[in-house]
């Protein structure tokens, strides 16, 4: 009987395993109907998926987000590309280029509140971006 239920379990779990779909793929596929501005905002999610498991791969969605954004001017989403950029430098211990990253994300972000000084996003971003450029000065023991 003990045998049944753990093979029952196992086949539960695998199933709901393979039939779970990717979360990159689902991204995708609503990027390939969407506006440039939502293609923008899909990139930079994508890349912040890949951060934990693949920074080069962070660092292409980056890349292709920050081109997109300067496109078509759109500065929330251009910040944060330069985030999403200088968290897989960050990762890959290339920490003069983090904070080039970071710091270029701080400027979007100071620029874009300067028009929008009660986005909410653009406030968190800027805040994410000085907390960024601080771990950085931390991780290479520059505290003053």
């Amino acid at each position: 009987m003990q045998r049944k239920v753990a093979v029952l379990v196992c086949l539960l779990v695998g199933f709901c395993a393979v039939s779970q779909q990717d979360p990159v793929d689902s991204l995708k596929g609503v990027m390939a109907r969407s506006n440039d501005v939502e293609k923008a905002r899909l990139l930079n999610e994508i890349a912040s998926h890949y951060r934990g498991s693949d920074p080069a791969q962070t660092m292409s969605y980056g890349e292709q987000a920050l081109q997109l954004s300067k496109r078509i001017n759109h500065r929330l989403e251009e910040g944060r590309a330069w985030m999403n950029i200088g968290n897989a430098h960050i990762i890959g211990g290339r920490y003069p280029q983090a904070l080039t990253s970071f710091s270029n994300a701080q400027t979007v972000f100071e620029k874009a509140l300067e028009k929008s000084p009660d986005n909410p996003e653009l406030k968190a971003g800027l805040a994410r971006a000085l907390g960024s450029i601080g771990i950085v000065f931390s991780e290479q023991s520059g505290y003053a």
